[in-house]
């Protein structure tokens, strides 16, 4: 939830020094016209519509994101994190260091907002005049020592292949009804004939760093619910871990950061993991379809 001017409340992560300025902001206009010299007092604004995203493709993959929030830092003093588009009220004037981290909805949920760890955050010197508003557009990159394992854009291929419980398999293809992110985007459907698909990326087994940020980046486009999970491979063979996420029916292209940070960690006899996708039929829902685009594995 967020109001104009006013941080973010992010369950336990309220930034309860933030909201005291802010609310000060609000309360403090109606104590009388003696108790602030408004040439002093006035806020300045930092206005933040969105953030730019710069990759290098072949190395990084699409600079298409998903950075919802900015959390904001003056002078190494935090003021909150704020949903985007923002106008930030900041007390001070002169020149003043401002911080910058994006923020994420982690696996999507609202309520679990967080400052993404793999992409950089960002400086700067900005002159604050009270009363007046200055306009930020944060550019920037992913941090150099991330590891980009998994890169898939559906282009040229697929490591994703159909495992022995699938009775379909997915096709890259351009749909016009909604137009890839490239030329092409995997597309999965299933029908009262081809009740499962169940993909994973056997053509590639990836090793993890347990316990380290990891995270999977995906767009997707659905009429049903699509399950995320991974298969661990160990001295025994292949185990399928239970699914860690539903991704829920979405018309439009979706962007989602999944945390799988937790998810793999206690599996330490693992040699490595391969990520797996899984729907099966719904009857209520006409032409089943699945797209998928833009896929990044990556951990620190």
């Amino acid at each position: 939830m967020s109001l104009s001017g006013l941080p973010l409340l992010l369950g336990h992560k309220i930034n309860h020094s933030a909201l005291t300025i802010a609310l000060l902001l609000v309360v403090l206009p109606f104590m009388g016209c003696d108790s602030l010299d408004p040439a002093i007092d006035a806020p300045s604004y930092i206005s933040i519509t969105s953030f730019d995203l710069a990759t290098n493709y072949v190395e990084e993959g699409t600079d298409d994101h998903k950075i919802t929030d900015a959390w904001v830092f003056v002078n190494d003093t935090s003021i909150g994190a704020y949903e985007l588009p923002a106008s930030i009220p900041v007390l001070g004037s002169g020149k003043q260091d401002i911080r910058i981290f994006p923020g994420i909805k982690v696996n999507g949920i609202g309520s679990t907002r967080d400052i993404y760890p793999f992409i950089a955050d960002v400086s700067m010197s900005v002159d604050l005049i009270p009363g007046t508003t200055v306009n930020i557009t944060p550019k920037v990159s992913y941090y150099p020592t991330v590891t980009f394992k998994w890169l898939e854009d559906f282009e040229i291929g697929s490591l994703l292949e159909s495992h022995a419980l699938s009775d379909t398999s997915l096709s890259r293809e351009s749909v016009t009804s909604l137009p890839a992110m490239g030329s092409k985007s995997a597309v999965i459907r299933v029908d009262a004939n081809r009740k499962v698909y169940f993909g994973a990326t056997s053509g590639q087994q990836f090793t993890l760093p347990l316990g380290l940020p990891t995270y999977l980046e995906l767009h997707y486009a659905s009429n049903i619910e699509l399950s995320v999970g991974a298969i661990k491979n160990t001295i025994q063979g292949p185990e399928t871990l239970p699914a860690f996420l539903n991704l829920f029916p979405s018309n439009e292209w979706n962007k989602v950061y999944i945390d799988l940070t937790d998810y793999l960690k206690t599996h330490t006899d693992a040699l490595s993991f391969e990520i797996y996708f899984f729907c099966s039929f719904n009857a209520n829902v006409p032409n089943n379809r699945i797209l998928l685009d833009n896929i990044k594995l990556i951990h620190q």
